[in-house]
């Protein structure tokens, strides 16, 4: 049997505060910072610490050492770094043991930045600098989840040093846009169909009041794992219950049955890059990629869309911005949470009640979001005309009129 490598994701927004119509020019402070707080300390005390205290514990039980891959955005890690310091020394414990080996993301959790290849490098070089900085090491592996890439992005990822690419799926889809070129990173794929079978057994096991061993999906892993490596990825911040008995039940399972199984057993995503390629039931440069249907999470209706357009527009506006502080603002606003937000499904009562949302429904998401985003492109458009004129007022002076 082949191995297993589970990526967890750890991503927290900055939670954005009220921002009505009439504060447009008149206030710059975009950020709930008492709820911020709040909901960081929340996830840290019942999920963070319950889940990698099982997480270490096993380890030592284990026959096997029990293996993660983790993708964490940069605001996670400056969240982290301002509200739970304790959580970052939990994290370089992890890695300096070999429990944990990090992934490569874009820094601000941006869907922005696969639009554009020269901020997708930014992104990802800042990224790389904020997980030397905290632990000493830098990300070999992408991961892209649901994310389009196009040959360009491809080129951009394996340019500052990623050797390959883990992409959401199963396969490449049908319906494909273009044939990744020789040179590229490799490009492999998470198990989808395994990777959701976790998330709904979970939510399955918290509405019961047995704890029921995830025998299902055990089996299908050991089937799937007969004939190819199985990389299987899981959002640990994305449901909004605790980490109590059962959940901890579910996972307490999972990891001890596969860390205990001699044929099986975790690999970290480098690892599993390098038995992947050795196996024929994984991806590679030949292959082709499509990322169409990755977009239904967050430009899937026309608030979505539209919230999209202007973050392109406010893109190209940055680039012409010299200014510290409107940068930090936009690498903290392009988050694609917010337009998660907007996401027709949370007029869903099961699927509100499963996935944090700070509105009530995604009209007002919609509408806090816009609102802040008009304020920085006037404040975008504010700076670039003071360049222009400075450059003008320098240039008359160089040069004056005869």
């Amino acid at each position: 049997m082949n191995k297993v490598c589970l990526c967890i994701q750890l991503h927290l927004p900055a939670i954005l505060r009220q921002y009505r119509f009439f504060e447009v020019n008149k206030n710059d402070y975009y950020y709930d910072d008492c709820v911020t707080d709040s909901q960081v300390d929340q996830f840290y005390k019942d999920i963070f610490v319950p889940f990698f205290d099982l997480v270490t514990k096993l380890s030592t039980r284990a026959k096997s050492k029990i293996k993660l891959g983790i993708s964490v955005s940069g605001i996670t890690l400056k969240l982290f770094k301002k509200y739970r310091p304790e959580a970052l020394v939990t994290l370089d414990t992890l890695h300096q043991k070999g429990l944990i080996e990090f992934l490569s993301v874009s820094w601000s959790n941006s869907l922005v930045a696969f639009n554009d290849s020269s901020l997708l490098k930014e992104q990802l070089l800042l990224h790389d600098q904020f997980i030397q900085h905290f632990f000493g090491t830098t990300p070999k592996v992408f991961m892209a989840g649901r994310h389009t890439l196009s040959a360009q992005s491809l080129s951009v990822i394996g340019e500052v040093g990623k050797k390959a690419v883990v992409r959401f799926g199963t396969e490449p889809d049908k319906d494909c846009d273009y044939y990744t070129t020789p040179g590229c990173p490799e490009m492999w794929f998470a198990d989808q169909k395994l990777s959701r079978l976790v998330e709904k057994q979970e939510l399955a096991l918290l509405s019961e009041k047995n704890n029921s061993r995830p025998e299902k999906l055990l089996k299908q892993i050991r089937e799937h794992a007969q004939s190819t490596p199985v990389f299987i990825e899981y959002n640990l911040a994305q449901l909004g219950e605790p980490f109590l008995l059962n959940r901890s039940y579910f996972w307490q399972t999972l990891l001890t049955e596969l860390g205990a199984d001699s044929q099986a057993g975790f690999v970290l995503p480098s690892e599993f890059v390098g038995l992947s390629r050795n196996s024929s039931g994984n991806g590679n440069n030949e292959r082709r990629v499509s990322g169409k249907k990755g977009k239904n999470l967050w430009l899937k209706n026309d608030l979505q869309k539209e919230a999209f357009s202007k973050l392109v527009l406010l893109n190209e506006m940055v680039k012409a911005c010299d200014c510290e502080t409107l940068v930090r603002d936009w690498e903290y606003l392009q988050d694609k949470e917010y337009l998660f937000y907007m996401n027709d499904r949370f007029f869903e009562d099961e699927f509100a009640s499963q996935h944090f949302n700070p509105y009530q429904s995604p009209y007002l998401a919609f509408i806090n979001y816009m609102n802040i985003l008009s304020d920085l492109e006037n404040r975008l458009l504010n700076r670039i005309r003071k360049n222009e004129f400075e450059q003008h007022q320098l240039y008359s002076i160089n040069f004056p009129s005869n």
